[in-house]
């Protein structure tokens, strides 16, 4: 396995994608071929340097995208329940 090194930016860009993204971290560690355990590192390092207003609000954005798809989820799964048992 070759071992990429990526610039500060690129992570940077890369944990501002995660965090703003609609996308699970996993679609987003696919795209640029970025290890899913390595995107959720440079995460967890973003988090831990940067100040607690910029973490209250990485956190929010986040979990409101979280809800956001689980409220997706529940929509198409009731209407598939609809679809299913339509008489």
């Amino acid at each position: 396995m070759i071992r990429t090194r990526h610039t500060g930016e690129f992570k940077r860009e890369a944990v501002k994608l995660a965090l703003e993204s609609d996308e699970t971290y996993k679609v987003i560690s696919d795209n640029p071929g970025i290890n899913y355990k390595t995107l959720t590192y440079w995460i967890r390092a973003s988090m831990a340097s940067n100040t607690d207003k910029d973490k209250d609000i990485a956190y929010k954005s986040r979990y409101q995208q979280l809800m956001v798809s689980r409220i997706k989820f529940w929509i198409l799964s009731f209407e598939a329940f609809n679809i299913l048992n339509k008489d």
